[in-house]
């Protein structure tokens, strides 16, 4: 009982990437279960991938249309170890630096949208090069490139420290273009996991450019987000009325109300607080934008990143 606590303690506490990071932990334990199982019942020595047919990606449109579930399924499953190792390295490190600027839902929304953009890209561009059949794909990687390319929009020289050499988000944003770009133009390696790579961190990155300038493209899915909460916090509190008996020796006596709350916020005075909030939020983004992340004081730092975790 102490392990499960304390799993559900570090869910609790270590932040939106963690919290992604557990959850794909939790998809890849399961597929090993299941490779496992269907390799010692067939002994055909299938990979991963086959043996997970139906939830891999696949450019073929007729089998697409037989498992559209897969569109988001596909995101959560791994080819390997070292697959799925790479990419929770990058969604744990890029995501801590986009957490500091979004909040939990939008970075979801980053998160989930750049994985399916990235696959949709798949998609097209498989079937107008006629390499649809048979193809599959698997793994958060445009997800994390998405998380890469709305960092670089809110921080483009926020250092990155590998130990050695600090260098900014942009210069790695840009390694990786120019890696996966190399191997689309050659149509080698993994040509289809370059695709959604590039088309996953242009979405993220456009994500942000274009909120900065009044279009909200995740504004949809945060509200599908908060419909759904809406849903389970609703019956998560729905509980059976309690009948209250009253004896006769209360009736017709008052009882003279009381508050422990203390004085209640008024709507109008919400909406000034809120707007005071953003405000500062918004002058904080903005001296990002002109001058960096590493301009900010401690204090602005600080401020950023706890509004971040309180929305």
């Amino acid at each position: 009982m102490a392990f499960n606590d304390d799993i559900k303690r570090v869910y609790r506490t270590g932040g939106i990437s963690v919290k992604f990071i557990m959850i794909f932990a939790a998809v890849f334990v399961c597929t090993l279960l299941i490779t496992f199982l269907v390799g010692s019942i067939n002994r055909d020595g299938a990979s991963m991938q086959q043996n997970l047919y139906w939830l891999s990606g696949t450019a073929h449109l007729p089998s697409l249309i037989t498992k559209p579930w897969t569109i988001v399924t596909n995101l959560f499953i791994h080819g390997g170890a070292g697959h799925f190792l790479g990419n929770m390295i990058g969604i744990y490190f890029f995501g801590r630096v986009l957490s500091q600027f979004v909040t939990d839902k939008d970075f979801t929304a980053t998160l989930v949208l750049s994985g399916i953009f990235g696959f949709f890209m798949f998609v097209i561009i498989y079937n107008l090069l006629g390499f649809a059949e048979n193809s599959s794909i698997v793994g958060a990687s445009g997800c994390v490139m998405g998380i890469l390319g709305a960092s670089v929009g809110y921080a483009p020289m926020m250092r990155f420290n590998l130990i050695i050499v600090q260098p900014p988000l942009i210069l790695i944003a840009g390694l990786y273009i120019l890696f996966d770009l190399s191997t689309i133009a050659n149509f080698g390696g993994n040509f289809g996991g370059s695709i959604a790579h590039v088309s996953g961190l242009a979405f993220g990155y456009a994500s942000v450019k274009l909120r900065q300038n009044g279009t909200d493209i995740l504004g949809w899915f945060t509200k599908l987000l908060e419909s759904i909460a809406r849903i389970f916090t609703a019956s998560r509190n729905k509980s059976p009325k309690m009948k209250v008996k009253y004896s006769k020796r209360n009736v017709g006596k008052k009882k003279k109300a009381t508050s422990t709350q203390g004085k209640t916020k008024t709507d109008a005075d919400y909406n000034v607080e809120k707007a005071e909030r953003q405000a500062k939020i918004d002058a904080i983004l903005d001296k990002i934008k002109s001058s960096g992340y590493e301009s900010l004081s401690k204090v602005e730092k600080d401020y950023l990143f706890n509004e971040g975790k309180r929305l």
